[in-house]
């Protein structure tokens, strides 16, 4: 019998060494040391794709996007069927928002191969940013033909024709899934959803409804529909609702406390305190039932019903701690403290409330005003239960509050031997040492937590806070901007970082920064001293920085920060005297070097040379490490 065998590709053994050492530096995250390794292979070898793909795949990773491109479709002029070239030139051209181009490359891709979902995903996307929508339900379509109908992916496909606002193609994919599978939730939310896109609320309410009918246990749709009704205040038609779906299931405890509130705020407070206690009547057991119960009678401002209900509850479910807690609360806002232990003392015999209740009594005690008591407490629980994170950390917090800082550093320390997931412990350390003037251990501690919690917002914020206030500047700025990628409306970041900005002249970024501040938050002193400080640095608007500066300065007329910035306005604005004037009543408040920066920076301008000498001494002596003064006073002496 005849045998044939296919031609074992032969491989240049000097190219093949090459490559080798280019995988092994892209493991070891080189990408330049392999782009040159992959040059060299490409010099012996030129009719491998494999080489090419690699350096374009390189070329991609260091964002030199242009080449390779170029790389990619030298590797498909070698070889047309290349599926890792195709790819990577469709990415690429995604990536120079060359949309036609990477349509054209997916569509190579599905014709070598059409039953790669996510390249068809790709595609369908692609098509609908560019507006071709019925093109990219023609996508849809075919790779629904070929058999692949799993509901998610067409649940998720919907979702993305719906945010392109591709709504009649949105609609026929959800309904079509739910003639298929009326046992699903999630088509009934997509017609929801997209009649609220059409802004048919009433064709909105009537897809919840369905859902409903479909299943009263549908918890999404329950909420979705709840809350589209309170944003209505269509509390008659939340009764109808609600009523029905009681009446169809008169344990559905979610339903019916729903149904209370409805009625509340529908102003039948009868009914609803009907409701709520047939809730408490029929979940006897459950807290949440109790809980809403007494919400009612507080509202009312019935307090003494709202105890009465926390108590009972409290005989029959010791366990229930959310009505304890809530209890307490009641007695401290009466100053009633030793009520409020007295609820956690038959806890601290209890093992698995032994710490928790014994902190909550210490706590209570501080608010009280018996900080000794509380001290003792909780020194005393450190020595039998020291093992448990809570202990150390709440008798650091309390030393934190006191201001003896080092004793507070001992037991954060302690704390996080036993826990380093607490991010809020990290946090309260790291400000224990700002306190303590130990930036060093401060910048230390964040960036030690910052490796457990690389996305944390606030120890982002501190890290950029300290590298800025140690003028590392380019340190300090991609910190600031971590912090506000997770929490963007945080003027305390966007403050520090338009500083660091200002301080390596990016005023752009800067400027860009204090606008947006201000449709925040247009009224605070400290804002519109900021913003007014930055456009004197740069020497523009001055009246306006005047006016902004003098609205901070009646607020808080004895601010030395606020006092140096209207004196350095006007010093820009060539009003020396008044400068001078504003520049020493800040120094009468609080010395600092870049003050009397600004003051020898006044005399220098009105040539009085020894005063401006004399000023900046000063401000070395205040600052020894400030290059720009020290060459301030060199040019002076020359």
């Amino acid at each position: 019998m005849n045998r044939t065998f296919e031609p074992i590709p032969r491989y240049n053994r000097e190219a093949m060494n090459h490559v080798i050492e280019g995988a092994i530096a892209e493991l070891l995250g080189l990408p330049q040391t392999a782009l040159i390794e992959y040059h060299q292979a490409a010099e012996i070898d030129s009719s491998s794709p494999g080489i090419f793909i690699s350096l374009a795949e390189n070329y991609y990773f260091v964002g030199q996007i242009q080449t390779s491109i170029r790389l990619a479709q030298k590797a498909l002029r070698l070889d047309p069927q290349n599926l890792d070239a195709l790819e990577l030139l469709a990415a690429a051209f995604e990536k120079e928002n060359r949309a036609q181009e990477a349509i054209l490359a997916y569509q190579s891709i599905l014709r070598i191969n059409p039953s790669d979902v996510e390249i068809r995903y790709n595609l369908i996307s692609l098509q609908l940013l560019t507006g071709h929508h019925e093109r990219a339900y023609a996508s849809y379509r075919s790779l629904i033909d070929s058999g692949f109908t799993e509901p998610e992916f067409r649940l998720q496909m919907g979702q993305l024709f719906l945010q392109a606002r591709a709504l009649a193609c949105a609609e026929n994919i959800f309904k079509e899934l739910l003639q298929e599978h009326p046992e699903l939730e999630t088509p009934f939310l997509g017609l929801a959803t997209l009649a609220m896109v059409r802004e048919d609320t009433t064709q909105a309410i009537f897809w919840y409804r369905r859902a409903l009918q479909q299943d009263p246990d549908y918890a999404d749709a329950k909420a979705e529909l709840r809350m589209l009704l309170e944003k209505q205040q269509n509390w008659s038609l939340g009764i109808e609702i609600f009523t029905d779906l009681v009446e169809k299931d008169y344990l559905d405890l979610d339903a019916r406390l729903q149904l209370a509130q409805f009625h509340f705020l529908n102003g039948d407070t009868v009914k609803a305190g009907q409701e709520f206690d047939r809730a408490a009547r029929l979940h006897s057991t459950s807290e949440k039932a109790i809980i809403a119960q007494a919400a009612l009678t507080k509202i009312q401002q019935d307090t003494l019903a709202a105890v009465s209900i926390y108590r009972d509850a409290l005989e029959r479910h010791p366990h229930f701690l959310t009505v304890r807690r809530l209890l307490r609360d009641v007695y401290v806002a009466d100053g009633l403290y030793d009520a409020a232990m007295e609820l956690y003392e038959p806890l601290t015999t209890v093992d698995s409330t032994f710490v928790g209740s014994r902190i909550e009594i210490a706590n209570l005690s501080l608010q009280k005003g018996d900080t000794l008591q509380a001290m003792q407490m909780m020194e005393k629980l450190v020595e039998i239960r020291g093992d448990d994170w809570r202990v150390p950390t709440t008798l650091a917090r309390y030393y934190f509050i006191r201001g003896q800082n080092d004793q507070a550093a001992h037991y954060f320390d302690q704390s996080l031997k036993i826990r380093q997931d607490l991010p809020g412990v990290w946090v309260l350390r790291g400000i224990n040492y700002m306190r303590m003037d130990s930036l060093n251990l401060a910048l230390e501690n964040f960036t030690d937590a910052l490796k457990k919690h690389p996305h944390d917002p606030e120890m982002n914020y501190y890290a950029g806070f300290i590298f800025n206030q140690k003028r590392k500047y380019s340190k300090a700025i991609p910190h600031l901007r971590a912090s506000l990628q997770t929490d963007p409306d945080n003027i305390q970041a966007m403050l520090t970082l338009a500083s660091a900005y200002d301080e390596l002249r990016q005023h752009g970024q800067a400027q860009e920064l204090y606008e947006k501040i201000l449709t925040i938050d247009s009224s605070t002193p400290v804002i519109l001293n900021n913003y007014a400080y930055h456009l004197s640095v740069r020497g523009i608007r001055l009246e306006q920085a005047l006016e902004y500066v003098t609205q901070a300065l009646s607020e808080d007329p004895d601010n030395a920060a606020y006092l140096d910035t209207i004196g350095w306005v006007y010093f820009k604005l060539g009003n020396f005297e008044r400068a001078r004037y504003y520049t020493q009543k800040s120094l009468e408040i609080n010395p600092s070097s870049e003050v009397y920066e600004h003051l020898g920076d006044i005399y220098f301008s009105e040539n009085q040379l020894q005063k401006a000498r004399e000023a900046w001494n000063k401000a070395l002596k205040l600052d020894e490490t400030n290059q720009r003064i020290l060459l301030k006073i060199q040019e002076l002496e020359q």
